[in-house]
């Protein structure tokens, strides 16, 4: 293993670089910004590997004074190079960088034939270079259909994202009851939001009064054991003597304390006295109950109507409207009852008659009130039928709170986005595109029989080793969430040279690897930048796969993850895990932190991290250095980029307005991961941030910047990874602002 690179003189941008750290371990990491001297150490250790001093000279300084020279100690001893060349060769060494790229994958756009020729060795061997034979080529109407079936794909993705198999997606027949299926699937999306407010809320109130017929019952009771003769005096003694509507309650009063024929009034004799044989009759316990129960009846109205129509009672009504709202959002409900300001007064002059009824029954309890006035029948229609109504709801809300505790909201959301993007094929422009996708699914599938036709005449010696070597690619790639794969991987002869030959299926069709062309489907148009280096990734793992002496190896990564998205680069932090754990020594060189930190977080042994440093002057060091420290470093830096370019309009020193674009967005990852400890896993980007905080709702302290937040991920996302247009600048400073509205200061 490389134990240390001593020094370098007058190469790249080094006057001199010396290694100032602890020696490397099995695997080491080595941090260096963009120029400053990853690609010149690849170079170096590549020239030492192949014996190829050209590797060296191509790099000499420009202002050299000096003879290039090359220091370095291995675990067999040291390597040096002098005078244009080496003293002797290191240990095995694999090298992935542009170089390995350029040589065996692609030159440019195009995978040319010496790319071909080079790739023999690593996809097949040695041995299978003379078995190789020929090469079958695609039939172009089979790239175009499957050109047609991208941009299709890619159109309906982009109507609706949370598609994830556009062919399932265009096939599935349409449910009759869609829109229902909608609705309930929104409910149960609010359901699962809203679990401890469904569980704690109570449902709608009833309107409490007693029915009509009760009413009326009391309205008409009497007594059978008074005679009107006796009902008449009575009546006639209250008028003569003006005794009002507590006449009954004092006469009663006087009759339940007469005792021994003497008034417990006057304490005179009542011996004889008709008036007084009447009032015993009349005020008997029957008549007792009679009054209790129609003071009763009497009270409990007045009391309902002393609140007025706007007082309780429209409470009551607006407190229901309220909780109907938020239950019909989470639950199917019946027909929601509902008093509109017309019945309500409608409702209400109906009590008001019934209260004057009953005060006539008040006046003589024994005379029989009728209660048929049809505004009191109005009243007591709605009334009952809002009580119903109310009842049936009811039933619905407790069916509400048993579903609550089997909720479950991503299953609910997932479901919901389904059916609405279902809803979105019965409308243009979703309604022809999935029809030209299904009609071009089949064209596809036509032309991979015929593509199965045509395998089935591949030559027999097809060693076992490349189809192996396919395999294992495909495999790398499958990891990698590439959509695409190598296809027809073969071994041919053009003119005396062997070489290879492959195709990259993506979806049904497949283009071969060759020349670019500015007319059709080719190499250059079908993957894009992060595929190209996703590819030659998995080339250089199979060549490392393949070989039975790894643990003798050492293995070195250059910028492994060039223009990949964050899945592909967790997926190649796994690669270089794995290799390390295969080969002698595994040494990344990379100008991103948070990468070297996602294979140091995880490594599961030792590592080394370094970083290469290097002076206007070209004195240059290979130095420890704490990815950590670097991290908080970068996240300070970028907000300084972001504040400086929103506040004043200018760049710091070494920036760019590019380098301000693409600091936007892992600051404001950052700047929420480190604002919400533990709510967002390290492979959470912003997209996906933003939805958690919308799904949140108002509660959450961002809430209110979840529009800017989006705003902000769509503007940066071409950006990010390699190419799109270089920024407006006023546009661009607008965005910063956006970034420092949200974090305020930091």
């Amino acid at each position: 293993m490389l134990i240390k690179l001593d020094e370098l003189q007058e190469i790249g941008r080094f006057g001199s670089l010396k290694h100032k750290a602890p020696q490397l371990l099995p695997l080491t990491l080595i941090f260096a910004r963009n120029g400053y001297g990853k690609s010149t150490i690849c170079a170096v250790l590549r020239s030492a590997a192949e014996g190829k001093p050209e590797f060296i000279s191509a790099r000499r300084k420009l202002d050299a004074k000096l003879p290039s020279a090359v220091k370095s100690t291995w675990s067999n001893g040291s390597v040096h190079f002098a005078a244009g060349k080496w003293d002797r060769q290191p240990p095995k060494l694999y090298i992935f960088d542009q170089e390995f790229v350029h040589r065996n994958v692609h030159a440019g756009d195009s995978v040319t034939r010496d790319n071909k020729r080079s790739l023999l060795p690593i996809v097949l061997g040695e041995e299978g270079v003379r078995l190789a034979r020929r090469i079958v080529s695609l039939d172009q109407e089979q790239q175009d259909t499957a050109v047609a079936l991208r941009e299709q794909a890619s159109r309906i993705k982009a109507i609706h994202q949370s598609i994830e198999n556009v062919s399932v997606y265009c096939s599935v027949p349409i449910p009759a009851d869609l829109d229902a299926k909608i609705e309930a699937a929104a409910r149960s999306v609010e359901l699962g939001k809203q679990t401890v407010a469904v569980k704690e809320k109570s449902g709608p109130r009833r309107i409490e009064l007693k029915s009509l017929p009760q009413f009326r019952q009391i309205a008409a009771s009497t007594l059978a054991s008074v005679s009107s003769d006796v009902a008449d005096k009575v009546q006639s003694h209250i008028d003569k003597h003006a005794l009002g509507q507590n006449a009954d309650r004092w006469l009663r009063f006087g009759i339940d304390h007469h005792r021994d024929d003497t008034c417990p009034f006057c304490d005179q004799s009542t011996k004889g006295v008709s008036i007084i044989s009447a009032f015993e009759a009349y005020y008997s316990h029957a008549f007792g109950v009679l009054v209790t129960d129609r003071d009763a009846a009497i009270n409990s109205l007045q009391a309902f109507i002393s609140g007025g129509p706007g007082g309780n009672f429209r409470a009551l009504l607006d407190d229901n409207e309220r909780d109907f709202a938020f239950w019909k959002s989470v639950t199917e409900l019946p027909e929601i009852p509902s008093l509109s300001a017309e019945q309500r007064t409608v409702f209400w002059d109906g009590l008001i008659r019934l209260e004057e009824l009953l005060l006539q029954k008040r006046s003589n309890p024994l005379a029989v009130v009728e209660l048929n006035d049809p505004a009191i029948q109005a009243a007591f229609e709605m009334l009952d039928a809002y009580n119903a109504g109310i009842e049936r709801c009811a039933a619905s809300v407790d069916l509400a709170k048993q579903a609550v505790q089997f909720a479950n909201l991503p299953l609910a959301q997932s479901q919901h986005l389904k059916l609405l993007a279902l809803k979105a094929r019965q409308t243009e422009p979703m309604a022809s595109l999935a029809a030209a996708y299904i009609a071009d699914e089949t064209k596809r599938d036509g032309l991979a029989a015929q593509k199965s036709a045509a395998q089935k005449e591949l030559t027999t010696y097809a060693p076992v080793t490349m189809a192996n070597s396919q395999a294992t690619i495909n495999s790398l790639l499958a990891n990698f969430g590439a959509d695409f794969q190598i296809v027809d991987a073969k071994a041919n002869f053009v003119g005396r040279e062997p070489n290879t030959d492959f195709a990259i299926a993506v979806g049904g069709g497949k283009v071969a690897a060759g020349e670019k062309s500015d007319i059709e489907p080719s190499f250059k148009t079908v993957l894009s930048a992060g595929d190209k280096t996703t590819l030659a990734l998995a080339f250089f793992i199979t060549q490392l796969r393949t070989d039975p002496k790894l643990a003798d190896a050492i293995v070195v990564f250059d910028d492994p993850f060039n223009s990949q998205d964050m899945n592909r680069q967790f997926e190649t932090t796994s690669q270089i895990r794995s290799v390390a754990k295969q080969a002698a020594q595994v040494i990344v060189l990379s100008h991103d932190p948070r990468f070297l930190h996602m294979i140091e977080k995880d490594a599961g042994g030792p590592v080394r991290t370094l970083q290469v440093q290097c002076s206007p002057t070209g004195d240059g060091s290979i130095s420890p250095w704490n990815i950590g420290d670097e991290l908080k470093s970068l996240y300070v830096r970028n907000s300084e980029i972001i504040r400086e370019y929103g506040v004043h309009g200018a760049l710091l020193r070494d920036v760019t307005e590019i380098t301000v674009l693409q600091a936007i967005r892992p600051f404001l990852e950052d700047y929420i991961r480190a604002r919400f400890p533990a709510r967002f896993p390290e492979l959470k980007m912003l997209d996906s941030m933003t939805d958690a905080i919308e799904e949140a709702g108002p509660p959450d302290p961002l809430f209110p910047h979840v529009g800017d937040l989006r705003a902000l991920n769509e503007y940066t996302r071409p950006n990010m990874h390699g190419g799109g247009q270089p920024p407006d600048p006023t546009a661009l400073r607008a965005q910063c602002n956006r970034v420092i509205g949200i974090v305020g200061t930091y």
